[in-house]
């Protein structure tokens, strides 16, 4: 099973140390950047549907979104691949996910509240889901909005293949879990501090109302409003990024140069460096 991990050049490093814990299991991974992409790139700064809502494609940190529906195009595997994003990490070996691959004509990802989610999906290439022009089109034609295209709802249900929320568990590393996802991105660890570098997609009414209660003094949603990256809530997901980064230091996946240049581009910060155990080699 070959591992596919989305990516843009904001989130590289993060897809390099991912790609290092696949590989730590003799699994197979490549990097996919979405500057590679022109047919993805082109539409930077056009308007799509999100929730109903007008808004701009940004070439931002969440830009490498839709390569999960360009990436089994470019596979020629014939067997099944895995889709992630590069926020997921293998705590455990993932090949135990073979297990539960019955059908090359299913999509298999993980279900949150009966919605499927598809920041990590196994399917077999060769099996066509859809079109990625035509999912492109319908999008940027707003015939299709961007969070039922990410719902899978334009496939039939039937196609569709429950897994175990072990291969894709949000923010929290139990006994079970295989693959950790560092979903929230205002918690991503190695981003304490730093700016946030993406859009928060919420109405200007909700935002207001937030922006009322903290001036007032109430109770409200940092995430629509607040401007910076914050500490993780989990420390044992804190000390598990730290230890998977030291990994790809040691590994020479990532360079001490890696380092300090993706902190001066502010894509990793100075708080999660000073965690790590940098030598002058």
């Amino acid at each position: 099973m070959k591992i596919y991990i989305q990516s843009n050049r904001i989130q590289e490093i993060a897809a390099k140390v991912s790609s290092e814990t696949f590989n730590s299991f003799g699994l197979s991974s490549k990097i996919v950047f979405v500057e590679d992409y022109k047919e993805i790139t082109k539409y930077f700064g056009k308007s799509y549907l999100r929730k109903g809502k007008k808004v701009i494609f940004k070439d931002d940190l969440q830009s490498f979104t839709l390569l999960r529906f360009l990436i089994p195009e470019l596979s020629d595997s014939k067997s099944p691949i895995m889709i992630i994003d590069p926020d997921i990490f293998a705590i455990k070996n993932p090949i135990s996910i073979l297990n539960e691959i019955k059908n090359d004509q299913k999509l298999y990802c993980t279900f949150i509240d009966n919605k499927p989610r598809t920041e990590m999906m196994v399917l077999n290439p060769k099996s066509k889901f859809w079109s990625f022009e035509k999912i492109l089109k319908d999008l940027f034609d707003l015939k299709i909005d961007y969070d039922d295209l990410f719902k899978l709802k334009f496939l039939s249900y039937s196609s569709l293949e429950k897994l175990d929320r072990k291969y894709n568990s949000l923010d929290e590393i139990n006994y079970e879990t295989v693959l950790l996802h560092t979903t929230n991105r205002k918690t991503q660890p190695w981003k304490e501090g730093l700016k946030i570098d993406f859009e928060v997609h919420a109405s200007k009414f909700n935002k207001f109302c937030n922006y009322f209660k903290k001036i007032i003094g109430l109770k409200y949603n940092e995430e629509i409003i607040g401007n910076y990256y914050k500490k993780h809530p989990n420390n044992e997901v804190i000390d598990y990024l730290v230890k998977i980064f030291n990994n790809a230091y040691k590994n020479n996946v990532i360079s001490k140069d890696d380092l300090l240049n993706f902190s001066k581009k502010r894509y990793i910060s100075n708080d999660f460096l000073k965690k790590l155990e940098l030598s002058n080699k």
